[in-house]
């Protein structure tokens, strides 16, 4: 069998930073205020400085390109902070500075078009460089902290109406620009740092009256302030990036992340260098953070727009789908159903699905290599037009979701978009039908397995043994690689599985009473701790991390599962 000795690629970032230049772009500035707004769909902006002046700008970002709203509203400002009150579907600002020791303390809401001023009859103290969060759980928006010639530490509570000053019976102390945002892991308001926080190391938690210190073995480096911080919505991680380091007076390219129990210093695919206080501001139409509007050490505002979302191979799975020869379609945990190939005569048999990077789309390909994108999903061409000496047997898509590798029973290889073509067994006098594809995780490069279990690597694939020379009892039907890409599993017809590489053996079919359904498709957790192994039936067993969404085992089936992909 063929083997490769290229260079492997090795285990990709946690977060990957994409630099965006949008067809209309918001001048540069810092100490800006900006948060999502969830009812309209689009991020907004108010102020900030250019460095030396304040504004009284309003922009809104639709994920292509910013817009500049020409409405009266609050007076010109920086330093100012702004949460989207879920509870009555407005942006809330408040406060900030018109500098030279100038500092407001007016309330002001955003309805997608229109700025309103609110008259309290309570309100917080003018300040600036507040701490605000939205807090779903108990109906109101918590404001902590911020600076007015000295530190402040109350709690402020807003009820679309009026303000309340809280009374913890604790509090974090003194602090302006902490990290503070509603934490879905934990289902609290969370802070941590900020300038007065330095020395210490506990993380708190609002619990709607009182705040509660947390204990982290981990944390973000004292010694670090104005840090940009913000929720992601894939993982459900707080994120603290940027940020100046006192120690060696410099600007942080540190990103941390809390979890809900703990931080941890997160890879990224490049150094980061947004400088301090940028906004991070969460997308879930685009499932990616906006990032911007830092400032460097010297008080000038770092220029630039970048995407920050979690590699694809670091999200949890949370569903999935599964496809029937017919070309039916059945999701499971959060995949939504996307659409199915059941009405086209000419894309019968369903042989494989895979899924987009995002988890928004899926494609389905038949054996006469009509391929169908749906979600996301894009259409890049397929092979329904050659004249194919063997059927298509599988699909694997590409990293960035721009593309598309396909594989015929004779080992002939088809690529679209931006797959790359590595070679192809197309020539090769095989023993047994090629029956199954797999990417390395770098996608430059794929590998293919026969239904003998011999396997053939191409680019950057890595051969680390068949099952060729094995007595199978029954064929192999199915092949996944690891995370790492130095491994991979077969799977056979009767449930078997068998490892190779850094692939671990968590459990197979053919010990179960399911093991006369043939076992047709595996698909290994993101961490590679486990997998999923389905049957013609759709019944679907987790080994390992891996979770059970359900299965189509009580469905009537028109036609038999054959694949599985994703979310």
């Amino acid at each position: 069998m063929a083997g490769s000795d290229s260079a492997h690629a090795g285990p990709q970032p946690y977060y990957t930073l994409q630099a965006v230049n949008p067809a209309t772009s918001l001048p540069d500035r810092l100490h800006t205020s900006g948060v999502y707004d969830t009812a309209n769909h689009n991020t907004v902006v108010f102020g900030g400085t250019p460095g030396n002046v304040p504004l009284g700008d309003t922009w809104t970002y639709d994920g292509a390109t910013w817009t500049q709203h020409s409405v009266p509203g609050p007076p010109a400002r920086y330093g100012a902070v702004m949460a989207f009150d879920s509870t009555r579907n407005e942006v809330v600002l408040f406060g900030g500075s018109t500098g030279n020791g100038s500092y407001l303390g007016d309330t002001w809401v955003w309805n997608g078009t229109a700025w309103s001023q609110k008259f309290p009859a309570h309100s917080p103290p003018s300040r600036v460089y507040s701490n605000i969060a939205n807090d779903p759980i108990h109906h109101n928006v918590v404001l902590y902290g911020g600076f007015n010639f000295n530190n402040k530490s109350d709690t402020w509570l807003w009820d679309g109406t009026d303000w309340t000053l809280a009374n913890p019976l604790h509090n974090p102390g003194q602090r302006t620009s902490a990290i503070m945002d509603f934490s879905d892991a934990v289902g609290s308001v969370v802070v941590w740092g900020g300038t007065q926080g330095i020395g210490d190391t506990k993380t708190w938690i609002w619990d709607g009256s009182d705040w509660t210190a947390m204990t982290t073995i981990h944390n973000p480096p004292l010694t670090t302030v104005n840090w940009g911080s913000g929720q992601l919505g894939t993982t459900g991680e707080l994120v603290a990036i940027g940020g100046y380091d006192q120690a060696t007076n410099s600007e942080s390219t540190d990103l941390w992340a809390f979890n809900g129990t703990d931080w941890a210093l997160r890879t990224t695919s490049s150094i980061p260098n947004f400088g301090t206080n940028p906004l991070v501001i969460w997308d879930p139409v685009l499932n990616k953070a906006l990032v911007f509007s830092g400032g460097d050490i010297f008080g000038n505002p770092v220029p630039g727009f970048t995407y920050l979302y979690p590699t694809p191979a670091q999200v949890p799975v949370s569903g999935y789908w599964l496809g029937a020869a017919d070309g039916g379609v059945f999701s499971f945990g959060s995949s939504a159903y996307l659409g199915n190939t059941t009405a086209a005569a000419k894309s019968k048999p369903l042989v494989g699905m895979a899924s987009t990077p995002t988890g928004l789309g899926y494609w389905q390909v038949a054996a006469n290599g009509q391929v169908t994108g749906f979600g996301d999903a894009t259409t890049y061409g397929d092979a329904s037009a050659l004249v194919l000496n063997k059927p298509i047997v599988g699909i694997a898509g590409t990293p960035s979701g721009h593309g598309y590798t396909l594989t015929a029973a004779d080992g002939g290889i088809f690529t679209y978009g931006d797959a790359e073509f590595h070679g192809s067994a197309g020539a090769v006098l095989l023993n047994k039908p090629i029956v199954g594809i797999a990417s390395t995780p770098s996608g430059h490069g794929y590998t293919l397995t026969a239904a003998d279990g011999g396997i053939f690597t191409y680019g950057d694939a890595e051969f680390h043994g068949s099952s060729a020379a094995i007595q199978l009892n029954q064929p192999i039907t199915s092949i996944a690689v690891t995370p790492t890409g130095h491994g991979y599993w077969l799977a056979a017809a009767d449930g078997g599985v068998f490892t190779y590489g850094d692939a671990a053996f968590f459990g197979a079919n053919s010990t179960l009473k399911i093991a006369n359904q043939k076992t047709v498709a595996i698909a290994p957790t993101r961490s590679g701790q486990g997998y999923w192994l389905v049957t013609a039936t759709g019944n679907v067993v987790a080994y390992g991390d891996a979770t059970s969404f359900g299965n189509a085992a009580a469905i009537n089936l028109n036609q038999p599962i054959n694949a599985i992909a994703l979310k």
